[in-house]
């Protein structure tokens, strides 16, 4: 029996941590066509807001019938990326990032439900964080914690809990991101998904940096935004590059000292991926995004209309790439109800008010139940509903 690695470390409201008894959602066996004469490698590149972009492009190559063999992606890319390697289908993308509670992902206000009333006042009064010691007030590590978007990862990546290989996934997936300690790219192929692509999307100052063990983690766009060579090292002999980062400005433009930040950052960024650009056999660039900025998360329905756009421009060549291929792309029925999982063991970390036993009972639970994300929450809520109570 595995423990999944951190499932829990605030699932829902972040004290239990689950131990399957074995892995069933993704029991199927995908096969990538290693016979192929041409295997297809998608990189997607980070921009924050604007990689949302990338589903345009991925709707085109699907049209086109183009068989993704590989996929590899940096910040936003990865997360698109990592979605569509475990089957969400571009429509399930879509429906996602449009939705209404997007943004409120790439914050740390937490479910209104979960919190006590003292708690709501000081919450919507609250823009940012301040950790004091000794006396005196330092600057957090990040504006954001991520847990919010940590959160909607567990949950989106259920059918692949227990997969730690991600070759193993519908497409093998590679998702980037940078040792802080070392400043050297981490190729992330193995281990819990939502920890990779958490690692991945941490960009400094924003995100709080990410901890995977005894390493930590920022935004892998700092190293290598656009992974070209990771998707031709899994196998690719023919790279699809698209490119959405954030062009450096014009000095006129730059007014702000997070404008400054921006663009310094950008230009260690630029020259790795213009090394990157080499190697790919395909670059997409989509120029409607240039006016926009990688904080745009309320443009989503946008980006991805530039992304379409974009796709039906290099459409023919896409057809071109598939006419290529001898083995069409697999059926993509889509990912669908999570479904439940059988769970041997609960373990409690963080709690002082209740007893450990009391809770487990409360969520009514026996070795060998199965449980499903929703299941899991609605059980969770009766806790929170009696720890506020007592408040």
């Amino acid at each position: 029996m595995k423990k999944l690695p951190k499932i829990i470390r605030q699932l829902f409201i972040g004290f239990l941590i689950l131990t399957f008894s074995e892995n069933l959602a993704n029991a199927k066996y995908f096969e990538t066509a290693d016979e192929d004469t041409v295997r297809v490698g998608l990189v997607l590149s980070g921009g924050g807001a604007l990689g949302i972009a990338h589903i345009g492009i991925i709707e085109a190559l699907e049209e086109a019938g183009v068989r993704i063999d590989y996929i590899t992606g940096t910040s936003m890319g990865s997360l698109v990326g990592g979605l569509y390697s475990i089957g969400y289908t571009s429509e399930q993308l879509y429906e996602m990032a449009t939705a209404s509670n997007f943004i409120e992902l790439f914050t740390d206000r937490r479910d209104r439900r979960f919190i006590t009333n003292y708690e709501k006042v000081i919450e919507d009064r609250t823009i940012a964080s301040f950790p004091i010691s000794e006396r005196r007030i330092d600057l957090p590590i990040g504006i954001i914690s991520g847990q919010n978007i940590y959160t909607f990862l567990s949950r989106l990546a259920w059918n692949v809990h227990g997969t730690e290989n991600f070759d193993q996934f519908p497409i093998p997936f590679a998702a980037i991101g940078a040792d802080i300690e070392t400043g050297k790219a981490h190729v992330f192929r193995e281990g819990y998904l939502p920890d990779a692509l958490r690692a991945s999307i941490s960009i400094p100052s924003v995100f709080a940096p990410h901890q995977i063990g005894d390493k930590v983690y920022v935004d892998g766009g700092v190293i290598r935004n656009l992974p070209v060579q990771d998707a031709i090292e899994m196998g690719a002999n023919y790279t699809i590059a698209v490119d959405v980062s954030t062009p450096l400005q014009p000095k006129d433009s730059l007014r702000t000292l997070s404008d400054i930040f921006t663009q310094t950052m950008m230009y260690r960024v630029h020259d790795y991926s213009d090394i990157e650009k080499e190697m790919a056999d395909y670059v997409i660039e989509i120029e409607e995004l240039i006016p926009y900025t990688p904080a745009d998360f309320d443009q989503a329905e946008l980006f991805i209309e530039f992304g379409r756009r974009a796709g039906q421009r290099h459409l023919e060549k896409f057809k071109e790439i598939a006419s290529w291929q001898s083995t069409p792309p697999p059926p993509r029925p889509g990912v669908g109800d999570p479904g439940a999982l059988p769970v041997s063991d609960i373990e409690i970390e963080g709690n002082t008010i209740f007893d450990d036993d009391f809770i487990i009972r409360l969520l009514e639970f026996t070795p060998g139940t199965s449980l499903n994300p929703i299941l899991l929450k609605r059980r969770l809520q009766n806790y929170i509903a009696l720890n506020t109570s007592t408040m």
